[in-house]
């Protein structure tokens, strides 16, 4: 799913969120390891909207959508996750005011599992202390971006793919080894 067709969904629905906070939220739900059940983030991303009207309706099968999509590239642990946000085309601020919404979209998510960082380990409380930091990331306006903020930026999706992943195989619960 695009960002902006997902963005365009939500907001046709009347939905609170965006496309970044809301795909965050999806996956710091999905990291925590109580994220198999949809139900629960999908009524807190459409809160009080009325069910019956066909806008919410669209927009929650978006979200079913989006949900087995992300949970797919998590489980995968291929690093197949990417953040979801603007495309490159899109001015520097917007592109960092998205992904300062998707962090605390991820932080709520990992909150509204009840998921505790500490059982994570060190690094699982590192990314979610540093997704706490971007979260307040933003960009001095007036001044162009320039070419090291483009680099900053691709850094620190690069590190939130990592990162998304790192939570969600530290949260996760061991799985049994299989003997041969």
């Amino acid at each position: 799913m695009e960002f902006d067709a997902l963005d365009q969904s939500l907001a046709q629905a009347g939905a609170h969120a965006g496309a970044a906070e809301c795909h965050g939220a999806l996956a710091g739900w999905l990291a925590s390891g109580q994220g198999a059940d949809p139900e629960p983030w999908l009524a807190t991303m459409l809160e009080e909207l009325d069910p019956g009207e066909a806008k919410v309706d669209r927009c929650r099968r978006d979200l079913l959508v989006l949900h087995r999509l992300v949970a797919d590239q998590l489980a995968g642990g291929e690093l197949a996750f990417r953040p979801l946000l603007p495309a490159d085309e899109i001015p520097l601020t917007t592109r960092v005011s998205a992904l300062a919404e998707w962090c605390e979209g991820f932080l709520y998510g990992l909150g509204l599992a009840g998921a505790a960082a500490a059982r994570g380990g060190d690094e699982v409380r590192e990314v979610i202390g540093d997704m706490s930091q971007i979260a307040r990331a933003g960009l001095e306006t007036g001044e162009s971006p320039s070419e090291e903020d483009e680099v900053a930026y691709a850094e620190l999706v690069e590190y939130l793919k990592v990162g998304a992943q790192t939570v969600h195989d530290g949260l996760r619960p061991a799985r049994p080894r299989r003997l041969h």
